[in-house]
């Protein structure tokens, strides 16, 4: 017991010194001027701050780029309409627009139906020819999709109907833009609303390719460069406590993941000691019941171990292997061919072992038997290694690692890129493997000098 109060006395001194709980603490202090105002979650004040975005004189023209920009690549990914010749002037660089107005709930009327268009940005622009666009955003703060009046349509089926036969289809763009999750938005092969023909995006995508980088531009007036800083914030922040967060800002984000794996021991004790609060009502206990599953699922899914091999520090099981092996292939030019037959017979003798299995099996849900790579784990990670040793050298391993690593096409392994082929090496080192692969280094491999590995 005294040895676990130590313990949390360690971690709560780490908390108070932690320079990632001060920046947060700056962060999230101070309210933005829309939390102030108490309207950072009216749908009706995102739309009008919509409209002063893309129209005002300043800002109008980077503005509307970034996002004809955006809507082009969502456009591609999910398969939705975008006027060919507006395309091929924006790739070419070659779209210049002239004039913009913008207007908030632009009346709409079929039959005895009648709706309103949230946002209607009308710009005049010139590439081959001078002509207008006109985009029309369907803008969903905490509210979905509804039918307009009898019509028996969705809204944005109904808006299509009736600005499509307007201004025809290749003068017209049509937006969807709601809270929808970044990593769900990704995969979206069609937009997640009724009408196909409109771009889905969220605010996610609207901070990070438009209000992000027009923040960023030191030519803008530092005032309206005020305005969008206050209005990202407003978005990151979740003041009242009753909804959840727009959008985040990269570096608050890093930040907050930063927080995590500084801190998860002590908020994993906190979310147990509630669960044990006898104060506690039955809704209250059912919310910290799913709050603590979902903490659990977590941990066993995200990497939080930190090893120390030698005097080096390494932050997660994969790092260590990487670590590892590089110290083997590079300091100690290992024998590739003896060292991958000694990991398979190794493997292999395991196999074998009925009480090692049903351990992993029951502790882990792992087996030997259905590996999906064959237990060939690291004799593919030393073959990319190895490769790269041989291309960049010693010193350049960890750069392209870190290249690979922002290819977000790769999903469980990882590709050593070369001038003539790929080299994939295993990244999937989870409980069961890692601890096959810690005995194997200590046991099994025969090198000289080895350093320790240390769990920390």
């Amino acid at each position: 017991m005294e040895e676990q109060l130590m313990d949390v006395e360690l971690m709560l001194a780490s908390y108070i010194s932690d320079s990632v709980v001060k920046q947060l603490h700056e962060y999230y202090g101070e309210m933005s001027f829309v939390e102030i105002l108490r309207v950072d979650r009216k749908e009706i004040y995102h739309s009008y701050f919509l409209k002063w975005l893309f129209e005002d004189k300043e800002l109008a023209e980077m503005a509307n780029l970034f996002l004809l920009n955006l809507l082009l690549k969502r456009a591609r990914q999910q398969g939705s309409h975008f006027p060919k010749e507006i395309k091929n002037a924006l790739l070419t660089n070659a779209f210049a627009i002239d004039n913009v107005e913008t207007k908030v709930e632009d009346s709409v009327q079929i039959g005895k139906s009648k709706g309103r268009c949230d946002v209607l940005i009308e710009m005049s622009y010139h590439c081959k020819t001078s002509s207008k666009l006109y985009v029309f955003v369907e803008n969903k703060v905490y509210s979905t999709e509804h039918n307009v009046g009898t019509s028996g349509k969705s809204q944005t089926e109904f808006y299509f109907d009736y600005y499509n036969s307007k201004y025809g289809k290749e003068n017209c763009l049509f937006v969807f833009l709601d809270l929808t999750n970044p990593i769900d938005l990704m995969n979206y092969t069609k937009p997640g609303c009724k009408c196909e023909q409109y771009i889905h995006i969220n605010y996610q995508d609207l901070l990070d390719f438009v209000l992000s980088p027009l923040a960023r531009n030191e030519s803008i007036q530092k005032r309206k460069q005020f305005i969008l800083k206050e209005y990202i914030k407003g978005l990151s922040l979740n003041y009242s406590k009753k909804y959840s967060i727009m959008a985040l800002e990269d570096n608050v984000r890093n930040l907050l993941i930063e927080f995590w794996n500084n801190n998860h021991q002590l908020i994993e004790l906190s979310i147990e000691a509630l669960s044990q609060d006898p104060n506690l009502d039955s809704d209250e206990q059912n919310a910290v019941s799913i709050v603590s599953d979902s903490i659990e699922k977590m941990r066993r899914a995200r990497d939080t171990t930190h090893y120390k091999f030698g005097e080096r520090q390494c932050n997660g099981k994969q790092e260590l292997v990487i670590a590892v092996l590089s110290w083997c292939l590079y300091d100690k030019s290992i024998d590739i061919e003896k060292t991958n037959n000694l990991w398979q017979k190794n493997l292999d003798q395991l196999k074998e072992c009925k009480r090692v299995k049903d351990y992993y099996s029951d502790q882990y849900r792992w087996t030997y038997e259905k590996h999906n790579y064959g237990l060939d784990d690291l004799k593919k990670t030393i073959d990319g290694l190895n490769r790269w040793k041989l291309i960049y050298g010693k010193d350049e391993y960890k750069n392209n690692l870190n290249k690979v690593r922002d290819n977000k096409n790769l999903e469980h392994n990882y590709k050593a890129l070369t001038d003539k082929q790929e080299h994939w090496f295993f990244t999937q080192w989870g409980w069961a493997n890692i601890d096959v692969f810690i005995r194997f280094y200590r046991e099994v491999l025969d090198v000289e000098d080895k350093p320790v590995i240390e769990l920390i």
